[in-house]
């Protein structure tokens, strides 16, 4: 009787210590939402500057101009997004570590317990959101013209490539104290490869891999092989933006 008891007592406790540590768990969950949708907020307000919106506007301006041209052309189309998208990202990208030094808060900044992961992290996060938002409108708006292209993919290609020119902002920020002197070189870097110098060694970030003639796509193996590529170039890329805040952060 008195094991039985005893039973009772410890699977009543362990229940109760369950529910602790779910609610624990839970509780955790919605400080670290309400911390990261903060910090969304603030960092979107931050890089929302009136210089920025001109931008914006300029850019989508020419993107209007090149889609009325070509809305039935799939490739003029894709490199038309990457374009748009990529000025967009720079332009979302360039303030976010310059900024703090404009501000006379990059101390402070790197002096956060977040530091630097989560930080570089939500804010690279942030401006990506706002990018990814805008591919997803454009690529299913273009797919109501053009049905045979698929917008998950240019969707899931977009999103690699703007990582890349949006850490790429990032990392040269680093080296300057001037938001526009940032965004400025990183816009040569895009456009060089962009236009120039499309294929580097086995890099092909804009990579287009839609045949118009045929209405078909590249085989699935080079696709994979591109993405696989870029991927490790974005791995390499943020690897070296976080030591190098590191560095920043001793000296």
């Amino acid at each position: 009787m008195l094991m039985n008891n005893s039973e009772l007592t410890l699977n009543k406790q362990n229940k109760i210590g369950n529910i602790k540590r779910i609610i624990n768990f839970i509780q955790r969950v919605i400080r670290n939402i309400r911390n990261i949708s903060l910090i969304f907020f603030y960092t979107s307000k931050v890089i929302f500057t009136k210089q920025v919106l001109s931008i914006f506007i300029v850019t989508i301006i020419y993107y209007v101009i090149q889609i009325s041209q070509s809305i039935y052309l799939a490739s003029q189309i894709f490199y038309a997004i990457q374009f748009y998208t990529g000025i967009i990202t720079i332009t979302l990208s360039m303030g976010l570590i310059t900024g703090e030094k404009e501000r006379n808060t990059f101390s402070f900044f790197l002096s956060s317990v977040h530091y630097p992961n989560q930080i570089i992290f939500i804010k690279l996060g942030t401006a990506m959101v706002w990018v990814l938002s805008l591919i997803v409108i454009q690529a299913y708006l273009y797919y109501i013209f053009f049905p045979d292209f698929s917008p998950l993919t240019m969707i899931i290609f977009s999103t690699i490539n703007m990582s890349v020119i949006g850490i790429t902002t990032l990392i040269i920020s680093t080296f300057t104290k001037n938001t526009f002197i940032a965004g400025f070189i990183s816009a040569v870097i895009f456009f060089i490869h962009f236009k120039l110098l499309p294929q580097i060694g086995p890099i092909n970030i804009f990579m287009y891999y839609f045949n118009d003639e045929k209405k078909t796509y590249l085989p699935s193996l080079v696709i994979i092989e591109n993405r696989i590529i870029v991927i490790i170039v974005i791995i390499a890329l943020y690897d070296y933006l976080i030591r190098r805040i590191r560095k920043m952060e001793i000296t």
